[in-house]
């Protein structure tokens, strides 16, 4: 299958589900004559329909069309097999089947309320499904399953819808068709005072207030501020001078006392002398005294 395709396949289905309310996993219905062919053309439903769908999908298939392609045997082995893969969908049916198309036409009943996709090979059934609005349907051609473009009827919906959204809403309409009934103006909507656009404006500057007016007398603050630092620097060497002072007081007085002791008077430095000139000239004499006897 083309990208091309498969776009346009996803196109349609994203249209259906704004629509309808279409949801994954799709949930496709499956009639006997689409199983049929299918068989025919040795196709892999699981893997035409990923291609087809591009997500998840559930596949259902009624009773009646197993029952009617257990009645058809010649040819219809490989079709068995191929419903067999599927989960059975219940129908009001099972006692006494009907044939594939009417039943599957029941099930989905006049308004597709389980929002199922389509699978039959038969156009009558197609034909039928088209004029319920929402249905979408694929069918076996060349060897691949394809989807049906929209119908005429979903089409109209859908646009009736849009025209809604667009326009006077269902309310507003019932309002509108009393006040013509009554002859009575309609109601002005008031407009709201709208401001400019807070992107477009300006931002105000912050004012800053004004600085206090001086008196002639006054001094700056900074002045102030030196003058104080002044006085605290002159009161620190204040307060280093008195500490030296106390120091210096402390200390001096044992200075004094120590060289006061220290200094010797001047008659004891004279005995002093004596005594060592009497020692020095003493031992003189004891030398001389040693020789001579010698």
């Amino acid at each position: 299958m083309r990208t091309k395709t498969q776009r346009a396949y996803k196109r349609l289905l994203h249209e259906y589900s704004l629509g309808f309310g279409l949801r994954t996993p799709y949930q496709i219905l499956v009639d006997a004559e689409f199983c049929k062919e299918a068989a025919k053309q040795k196709l892999d439903i699981n893997v035409e329909f990923e291609k087809t769908f591009q997500d998840q999908t559930r596949h259902f298939i009624t009773e009646c069309s197993v029952q009617e392609l257990r009645r058809h045997n010649q040819g219809s082995f490989e079709a068995q097999q191929i419903a067999k893969q599927f989960e059975r969908r219940r129908c009001p049916h099972t006692h006494a089947p009907i044939a594939s198309t009417d039943c599957v036409a029941q099930v989905v009943g006049p308004t597709n309320e389980y929002n199922y996709i389509i699978a039959s090979q038969d156009e009558a059934l197609r034909e039928k499904l088209r004029a319920i609005p929402g249905i979408p349907m694929v069918y076996v051609k060349a060897h691949m399953v394809v989807m049906e473009h929209m119908s005429t009827a979903t089409k109209r919906l859908l646009e009736e819808k849009e025209a809604e959204k667009k326009g006077l809403s269902t309310r507003e309409k019932n309002q509108v068709s009393k006040m013509l009934h009554s002859g009575e103006e309609l109601p002005k909507k008031k407009k709201k005072v709208k401001g400019p656009n807070p992107l477009s404006v300006k931002k105000k500057k912050k004012s800053t207030p004004p600085l206090p007016k001086k008196k002639k007398n006054e001094a700056s603050p900074i002045a102030n501020v030196e003058k104080k630092r002044k006085h605290e620097e002159e009161d620190v060497e204040q307060k280093k001078n008195n500490e030296e002072q106390q120091e210096q007081s402390v200390t001096k007085p044992d200075l004094k006392e120590k060289t006061e002791d220290n200094i010797p008077k001047d008659g004891e430095q004279k005995k002093k002398r004596r005594r060592r000139k009497k020692t020095k000239h003493d031992k003189e004499e004891v030398k001389q005294e040693d020789q001579n006897e010698l």
